[in-house]
């Protein structure tokens, strides 16, 4: 069996190259495993027969010898599989371990054969042994290197591409975890070949955003956190970021060792949050912890392995989250990740059912590009308040983290808001939830090969049922202006999508900032004719929203329209803004060469200027003051120039790469926008669109099929 074993990988491997059906290569290595395992188990199913048959003898002692031989069975297994489960395999690994036990049982049998054997037969037997040693010796053993570079993780791409660089491989009490990474910079911890955490060994601040933010969103969220309880050491990412706080003591609790010790084994040294005086870390069973245990907590932080695995999978359950509200302090918070990968919609509201049953008060949070969830539950209501957050957000490594993820404020954090507690229990409906004995994440998960189409599609859903719920984590003071702010960033952020869901809401509390952020909406998605409309019609406007009517008419060619708005701007920054856009359309370089500013946007179109009279003495100091993303087109294609005629092919490629992402990105916005437009059959959105499309590229394929379409809608 060990030998068969130890070619598993090989064959696991064959059969995945296969050109046979899903279905067929699972039954395939069912089959390869049952004809692995059943010789043996076999032959350890007759041993204990056959040792009570030779040990009772006649028929005259068998009552007291079965008694006291199934006495002596119980006693070695339950003995045997304590001391090889926490002390052997651990310490010694499990191919010692078979062979060990292997060795004695073949002694233990011969020793009783030779009792009762002639001098030929036990020389017969010494040269059986003698050869079976032989043999054993050449029987390769268990390399779990092989095993884990054998997998193939449906959701893995890296372990797709190349085989891993082991960093370290440990064989714990119950998985055995490894350090590997592909590409030299990440380190992915492992159980049993299982991604269960991702580490940047050049960057420890660069952190999945999920695992960061199990501790971030709920510490934010808490009134005045002191304590916390992390169910999971994991890649240390969690209970790093617990210690990037000030809450004063970090209860750690992890189940397998060997997570640990290969956190220890870092290259560039180990996980810092071990060596940080608040945490204490325990090695046990965090669910029987807190059951048994009386404390409570502030923050608790659940970062499990995955719950369709067997063992995992109760810390997934309506029970465990009871267990957990309980050592919550009256105002504690609790955060539970939950995977969207291997996910499906069933499993999916079994799991909010059995989280929200037990917490009143909560949110989802959600990170959609990894395919993570965060339930955050509550006895309490939760208020989002960026005032108070503040303070916290701006500790050096808690801003240092979060801005690798584009997090630069307190309310940047609506990016990662998915559900409401309502709208969750609305989602989970009337599904079962999710319990101790029916395990519906084990059960159903554990079968899962692949994201599920259609209505079990988790994503799909997810998506279908967000619509920014967010209004009543507000304080009513600030509602109004939050929801505004929140409105804008998602406009920034290129989804206007989300600030058409939170129009409506802010409508009914300041008509004045929902004119506001319709206008930037329409304009982000080069909806000029309805932009211009609502902006005639409404006198009152900020000055953000005159400069971005201003900016409006110069991409139309309205040179004069922006120019009158200039006056009436009374914010100095804002007005020479468009002051100094309006003068590079109109060319008037020596007058822009001359305006006076410290406005670094300003300061860029004045240095265009320059290049306009002088291209290579004006293009060195433009090169110096463009930004390497989202920088204005003009300004680009001036740098293509520049760097053209001083022959200097790395930048000049640099730059036409750039141009190109940007245009290429702008194509695609638009496409999409005028597909909108023509779906909504509003033809001059559709045509403003259109002629912006052809400003890009006048030769486009998409614009005849796009330009049928057009003509096909009525007038709107």
């Amino acid at each position: 069996t060990l030998a068969g074993l130890s070619y598993l990988p090989d064959l696991y491997q064959s059969v995945n190259s296969g050109d046979q059906s899903a279905l067929t290569r699972e039954w395939i290595k069912y089959g390869i495993v049952f004809l692995l395992l059943f010789p043996a188990t076999f032959l350890f199913g007759a041993l204990f027969p056959l040792n009570l048959a030779l040990y009772c003898g006649n028929l005259g002692g068998i009552r007291a010898g079965v008694s006291r031989a199934y006495a002596v069975n119980t006693l070695a297994s339950i003995s045997g599989s304590v001391a090889a489960g926490f002390f052997l395999i651990p310490e010694y690994g499990t191919n010692a371990v078979l062979s060990g036990a292997a060795w004695i049982l073949l002694g233990t049998a011969a020793f009783v054969a030779l009792q009762k054997m002639a001098m030929r037969h036990r020389l017969a037997l010494a040269g059986f042994i003698s050869v079976t040693a032989v043999a054993a010796s050449l029987v390769p053993t268990l390399d779990f290197q092989s095993y884990i570079g054998s997998v193939r993780y449906e959701f893995d791409r890296d372990a797709a591409k190349t085989q891993p660089k082991f960093l370290a491989l440990h064989e714990g009490r119950v998985s055995v975890i490894s350090l590997v990474t592909y590409d030299g910079i990440k380190a992915k911890l492992q159980a049993n070949g299982l991604n269960e955490s991702v580490i940047d060994m050049t960057d420890r601040y660069n952190t999945l955003a999920a695992e960061a933010m199990l501790a971030y969103m709920p510490y934010f969220l808490h009134p005045n956190p002191k304590s916390a309880f992390v169910l999971g050491f994991g890649g240390g990412v969690t209970t790093q970021a617990f210690t990037n706080t000030d809450v004063k003591s970090i209860r750690v609790v992890e189940l397998e060792p060997a997570v640990v010790q290969a956190g220890r084994t870092l290259p560039d040294g180990p996980i810092s949050a071990l060596n940080d005086p608040r945490v204490k870390l325990d090695f046990d069973d965090a669910r029987a912890t807190l059951l048994l245990e009386k404390t409570q907590y502030d923050l608790i932080a659940s970062q499990p392995s995955h719950p369709w695995l067997a063992g995992a999978a109760n810390v997934f359950t309506k029970e465990f989250f009871t267990i957990v509200r309980s050592r919550l302090n009256p105002d504690g918070i609790y955060s539970q990740w939950i995977n969207l990968f291997r996910m499906d919609v069933t499993t999916l509201r079994s799991l909010m059912k059995a989280f929200y049953d037990v917490f009143p008060y909560g949110m989802v949070i959600a990170e959609m590009e990894t395919g993570d969830l965060i339930f955050i539950g509550s006895q309490q209501a939760l208020h989002f308040d960026p005032v108070r957050i503040e303070p916290r957000f701006k500790r050096e490594n808690i801003t240092r983290t979060l801005g690798y993820k584009e997090i630069y404020s307190p309310m940047d954090l609506v990016w990662y808001f998915s559900l409401s507690r309502e709208q969750a229990v609305q989602f989970a409906g009337d599904a079962v939830p999710n319990t101790d004995t029916n395990i519906i994440s084990e059960i159903r998960l554990s079968g899962l090969r692949d994201i599920p189409t259609g209505n079990e599609n988790p994503y799909t859903a997810l998506k279908e049922a967000y619509s920014f719920d967010f209004v009543g984590y507000l304080s009513e003071e600030n509602r109004a202006q939050n929801l505004f702010e929140f409105g804008k960033r998602f406009i920034d952020w290129k989804y206007p999508s989300v600030a058409w869901k939170i129009l409506p809401k802010l409508n009914v509390l300041d008509q004045k900032l929902a004119r506001e952020l319709t206008h930037h909406a329409l304009w982000q998605e080069h909806n000029y004719p309805a932009a211009s409309q609502i902006f005639a019609e409404n006198p009152e406007w900020s000055d953000a929203t005159r400069q971005r009517q201003g900016f409006l008419h110069l991409d139309l060619g309205q040179v004069n329209e922006a120019r009158a708005l200039i006056p009436t701007i009374l914010d100095p920054v804002m007005r020479v803004q468009l002051t100094a856009r309006v003068l590079s359309e109109e060319g008037q370089w020596q007058i822009l060469a001359k305006l006076e500013t410290t406005d670094a946007a300003t300061l860029k179109w004045r240095q265009l200027s320059a290049t306009k009279l002088d291209l290579r003495g004006g293009g060195k100091a433009l090169s110096a003051l463009a930004a390497a993303s989202n920088e204005n087109e003009a300004i680009m294609r001036t740098l293509v120039d520049y760097f053209a005629i001083t022959g200097d092919e790395v930048n000049h490629t640099l730059w036409v790469s750039r141009l190109q992402t940007h245009l290429d990105a702008r194509k695609q916005t638009l496409l999409e926008l005028a597909e909108q437009a023509l779906t909504r059959r509003d033809a001059k959105w559709a045509q403003s669109v259109l002629e912006a499309l052809e400003e890009i590229n006048p030769n486009l394929t998409e614009l005849t099929r796009l330009r049928t379409e057009l003509a096909k809608l009525s007038p709107s």
